[in-house]
């Protein structure tokens, strides 16, 4: 018994915990309701009770503990101070866990003291062993007053553990004596939950690795049947499905693997929690739903949850995959070669060159001149191409091909002729110099080794008169080596210099002999001889042009054409300057007229030059584009350089024009190869053997996923809708509790709240009193928690909306809407050029440039599709707080997910629930996810016909761009920017920034949706087992007496009951739509207006079902 100054000492609550030796009823009236402490009831044995420490043995079995926040008179004070000291030892376990520390006879993550704090009013009634109370039915509230005593269910709800620990393990370390404690950890009843997501199942993964067997099987097919058969068919209307079937069917894997891995990871927290506890950061407050897959797969593997790594890992390869598909199947260019083709020449060299200087029938004035025709032809302009037979440096024979198959080529050797020039420096003497008003005269004398050439040197403009710029020359001339007349020994010869011709004004007489030794103070002098070579090469031509000349590497040179000496060429160029033609008179007075006063391009320099080399300097200009300076044909080598090109420009025409005849004799019929190429749809090995690589790799992560990806069930229902939530929620008194207040706060709110906490799940036993089908309550147990959260505050509203998601902020939009846009005037630019000059640019037949080009545009489609896809996802993931916070919010909306369901199935909740920001944001889309799949069809190789013959041409195989596939692409453009320009404007960001959380890591976890429930009516209206019940059996729990489900909706709302002062609170409640008082708000007392489902435990209530 107690003393009266024992009794006063408690009075004064100066012990904070007293051992009874004795049994409450033992004790005088009132006392057990007046002292502000708590009893806790032991065996009648001697124990020692001391000033803040008090130790007791273990109590009998049949013990038992009531929890009650209502005591008479008990102090507020005491509460407190109880929960301050509670998370201060708290602090004290985890930093000995930090430090590798601990108390004697203490484990880890528990107290140096089993104190306990239990009150009760009257015992309950003896229960079995085994058998605990959970301190909750379906009658209570979620308010302090009468939810189960916060220290108790922390400690029933078990300890801070810093690694995961199982439920067996937190009960086999409930005492650290031996034994069981006074405090009983909850009673985990191991019973076996049926719920397993639908898609994390291993028959499914089996169906996903036959269906990638298959795809590669079918790909390998392909290339094999692609390469024995030249191609899979001709180029028509077919080559759109061959291109667009891979990435179609690896869109449509892809698309049911989204299932697999959004519901990986939208229940790893769950799963975490069913193998044991787990803080919070990986459990209530984790959010994988919201991330981005980079995100996700950096902390999924911190957080080692390897079906979430596993899952986001294979579903980005079967993206890449199918981006890659998209250049799998492309246009290739079939060859067939026949190597023994007759070929008959259809203009063959002439085995006469004489008539080149000759006059004959053969090579009549005119015929001769059409060489210098043709050089001032192309030099005006007049002439751009050259036509089949001679280039710029060489002519060469020809043969016909006007039966050739269309698509085909002829390849036959045939011979060219290769004019050359020889040159060598010479010196150059001034033999003497005549001057009058009318004409000078410089004979001068060009001397080189071996050989010695006269030169004159004679105009109306070489005196210089005045002092101004000198005056140059730049002429030419031919002559044989010291006066001889011999073929061999002709020379062609080329002075360029600085001439110092003054007359003074005695000179009164026409001819006079002046000091000839300044008459040339400056000169670069060449002595050049003419020659030709005669080569084999390979002529490629098509059934109407030269394809290209094929010159190969330099092989031993055919002889000579037999009596064409390589002067009669140089003859043949000389000749063709022939004054008694009159085109070539012409051409001829117009020099004279151009040059008198000097070249004009070299202007303001005065050159004077002959018509010989008045052509040689156009055709360097119209080769290179410009002319140097005059004093640059100092230097030799630019004279040289100027001089040979056009030698061989020149005399390439003569032999093209003078040489070259219809074959009269009967050898003139070569062997050549015939190859045929057509373009075929066929398999790009690059591409298929990229893509079987991403799907073997896909395979691969798919049978890891086989082990573990959970084989039993892990809740007892499906967790993605809001009542579902509510449901499993309804029972977690301590989370719920402790994020009260908070459905309005931010996420730094409820870090604080619950980040230094753990969690779990089980279901703990029934009391033994209540019968059900059902093993127990399903329940998130968790602790310790911060003292602050023992009395929540209110988070108060401050007006406006929250911040959108990142991905439906008004920039992201702005900017995607350019982009769409930007794309859709880029793809009609680029097929007009595509279309004006025959394709994009010239490609190879490299199967993997052709990949590059064709995985390119798909790559650039791909981003635009999932910035797409990411706010579809945020649509869909708001749709239900959008309806609930519109008005229009019914339980349909509390028991859809526009998440974990097929595109079709959204599609029809999204009608039926007239939610048009979802249905535009599904279809929009379902567009862009065609958008790469059609780029497949879009650009592509083929072969186009050359606008201009160039025989130079390497290669005709050009990047193209399709027509139908581009209006096509253009069209599916148009429909997202509509799509996103109409979703910006039904939910703007007023209308879209609904929750207080979407701008964080985690908008959508646990803990967040818990919060605006706990803030709400709805979890305080479920009963005892809404975990178990089905949802038609869950939306009777929301009839009124009249038969009509109530509404809901999303908002702030007066938390009644709950403070002395009047607060606000952001959650989701239900609103009565009928019987008493119709549209009021539905507080926690539900059971004061009787509903549908409660009548039937009310007597003599009336009508039933």
């Amino acid at each position: 018994m107690l003393s009266s100054g024992c009794l006063a000492s408690l009075a004064a609550a100066e012990f904070q915990f007293v051992c009874l030796a004795t049994e409450p009823s033992e004790l005088s009236g009132g006392i057990a309701a007046a002292l502000p402490i708590k009893f806790v009831v032991g065996p009648a044995i001697p124990v020692l009770c001391l000033l803040s420490f008090s130790a007791w043995s273990t109590p009998p079995a049949n013990a038992t503990m009531h929890d009650e926040h209502t005591h008479v008179g008990r102090a507020k004070q005491s509460r407190a101070a109880a929960a301050r000291l509670e998370w201060q030892e708290h602090q004290q376990d985890q930093g000995r866990l930090l430090t590798g520390k601990k108390s004697s006879g203490s484990l880890p993550g528990e107290r140096h003291h089993p104190a306990t704090r239990q009150s009760f009013n009257v015992p309950r009634q003896q229960q079995k062993v085994g058998q605990n109370s959970s301190g909750t039915t379906s009658t209570e509230s979620l308010t302090p007053s009468n939810s189960a005593s916060q220290w108790g269910l922390r400690r029933q709800d078990g300890g801070y553990w810093t690694e995961e620990l199982s439920a067996g393990q937190l009960n086999g370390s409930r005492s650290a004596s031996g034994g069981p404690g006074p405090e009983k950890r909850p009673e985990i009843v191991h019973a076996r939950m049926l719920w397993l997501p639908k898609y994390m199942r291993r028959r499914v993964l089996v169906a996903f690795i036959a269906s990638l067997g298959v795809v590669i099987a079918v790909l390998e097919y392909i290339l094999s049947l692609s390469n024995k058969q030249m191609g899979l068919g001709p180029v028509d209307s077919s080559r759109y499905v061959w291109q667009m079937a891979p990435p179609a069917v690896l869109l449509i894997i892809a698309g049911f693997w989204q299932r697999f891995e959004y519901q990986a990871r939208s229940t790893a927290p769950w799963l975490r929690m069913h193998k044991g506890p787990a803080d919070a950061e990986r459990t209530v407050l984790l959010d994988y739903v919201s991330m981005t897959r980079p995100a996700v797969v950096l902390r999924a593997i911190q957080n080692k949850d390897w079906v979430v790594a596993a899952a986001v890992v294979m579903s980005m390869l079967l993206w890449t995959a199918m981006i890659v598909s998209t250049g799998a199947i492309t246009t290739v260019l079939a060859t067939m070669t026949n190597s023994d083709v007759n070929v008959r020449l259809t203009r063959q060299f002439t085995a006469d060159g004489g008539g080149l200087v000759r006059n004959n029938t053969l090579f009549t004035p005119a015929s001769k001149a059409t060489s210098l025709i043709e050089v001032a032809a192309f030099q005006l302009g007049e002439l751009t191409t050259y036509p089949d037979g001679v280039t710029n440096w060489f002519a060469y024979e020809t043969f016909s091909t006007s039966d050739l198959a269309q698509g085909a080529q002829l390849t036959a050797p045939v011979r060219a002729l290769f004019p050359n020039l020889t040159c060598e420096k010479a010196s150059l003497s001034v033999n003497s110099v005549m001057m009058s008003d009318q004409e000078q005269v410089v004979n001068t004398t060009l001397i080189a080794p071996g050989c010695a050439v006269e030169l004159t040197i004679n105009g109306t403009g070489l005196s210089s008169r005045g002092g101004g710029s000198p005056t140059y020359f730049l002429r030419s001339g031919t002559g044989g080596c010291y006066g001889s007349t011999a073929p061999q020994d002709q020379r062609i010869v080329v002075a360029f210099g600085v001439a110092n011709l003054r007359s003074g004004s005695d000179i009164d007489y026409y001819e006079r002999f002046v000091s000839s030794t300044a008459a040339v103070t400056l000169s670069t002098p060449l002595i050049c001889q003419p020659g030709y070579t005669m080569r084999s090469i390979d002529l490629v031509r098509s059934s109407s042009q030269t394809v290209r000349i094929e010159l190969g590497s330099p092989g031993p040179t055919l002889p000579n054409l037999p009596e064409v000496h390589p002067w009669d060429l140089a003859a043949g160029m000389l000749r063709s300057y022939q004054p008694d033609v009159p085109d070539v008179a012409y051409l001829l007075d117009r020099v004279a007229e151009t040059d008198m006063l000097g070249y004009p391009a070299f202007q303001p320099a005065r050159v004077m030059i002959d018509p010989c080399v008045h052509f040689a300097l156009g055709f360097r200009m119209w080769e290179s584009g410009s002319l140097e300076a005059a004093e640059e044909f100092l230097d030799s080598e630019k004279l040289e350089s100027m001089i040979v090109n056009y030698y061989r420009h020149h005399a390439s025409l003569v032999a093209y024009t003078l040489l070259l005849h219809s074959p009269t004799w009967g050898n003139s019929t070569v062997t050549g190869t015939s190859i045929i190429r057509f373009e075929r749809i066929g398999a790009n090995a690059a591409g298929v053997h990229s893509v079987v690589f991403l799907v073997v790799a896909s395979m691969l992560v798919a049978t890891f996923l086989f082990f573990p990806v959970p084989t039993e069930g892990f809740l007892p229902r499906n967790p993605n809708t809001l009542i579902d939530t509510a449901a499993l929620l309804v029972h977690s008194k301590v989370l719920l509790h402790n994020v009260r207040g908070a459905g309005g706060a931010d996420s730094k709110t409820l870090y604080k709240r619950l980040s230094m906490a753990y969690f779990y799940t089980g279901i703990e036993a029934y009391e033994r009193d209540f019968v059900s089908e059902n093993e127990g309550y399903f329940k998130v147990f968790g602790g310790p928690l911060p003292p602050t959260t023992r009395a929540p505050e209110y988070f108060e509203p401050r007006g406006g909306s929250w911040s959108p998601p990142r991905g439906l902020s008004s920039i992201y939009r702005a900017l995607s809407l350019s982009l769409t846009l930007t794309f859709i005037v880029s793809l009609e630019v680029m097929f007009r050029v595509s279309s004006t000059n025959g394709g994009l640019s010239a490609m190879g037949d490299d199967s993997w440039t052709q990949l590059i080009w064709t995985v390119l545009p798909a790559s650039v489609a791909a981003c635009l599709t999932c910035h797409v896809g990411v706010v579809d996802e945020a649509m869909r993931a708001l749709a239900p707080f959008m309806e609930l916070t519109w008005g229009r919010g019914t339980f349909r909306t509390m028991k859809d997910s526009y998440m974990d369901g097929s595109t079709p199935r959204v599609l029809y909740h999204a009608i039926v629930g007239r939610n048009l920001p979802v249905l535009l944001s599904t279809l929009s889309w379902i567009m862009a996810a065609f958008i790469p799949v059609v780029v497949a069809a879009t650009f592509d190789t083929r072969a186009v016909a050359l606008q201009a013959a160039d025989p130079t041409q390497q290669n005709q195989r050009r990047l193209r761009q399709d027509e139908a596939a581009t209006r096509l692409l253009q069209v599916l453009l148009a429909l997202v920017f509509v799509g996103s320009a109409g979703l910006w404007f039904l939910t703007p960001r007023r209308r879209i920034g609904i929750l207080p959380r979407l701008h964080s890591e985690s908008p959508l976890s646990i803990a967040s949706v818990a919060a605006v429930l706990a803030d709400g009516n709805v979890v305080g209206m479920l009963g005892r087992g809404a975990e178990w019940k089905t949802l038609k059996e869950l939306e009777l729990m929301f009839r009124d007496g009249l038969h009509v489900t109530m509404r809901f909706r999303l908002g702030w709302d007066e938390a009644r009951g709950r403070t002395k002062r009047k607060q606000d609170a952001f959650g989701i409640s239900a609103i009565r739509t009928g019987g008493w008082g119709g549209g009021e708000s539905v507080g926690l007392g539900m059971q004061a207006r009787v509903g549908y489902w409660q009548r039937g435990f009310v007597r003599d209530w009336g009508w039933r079902p």
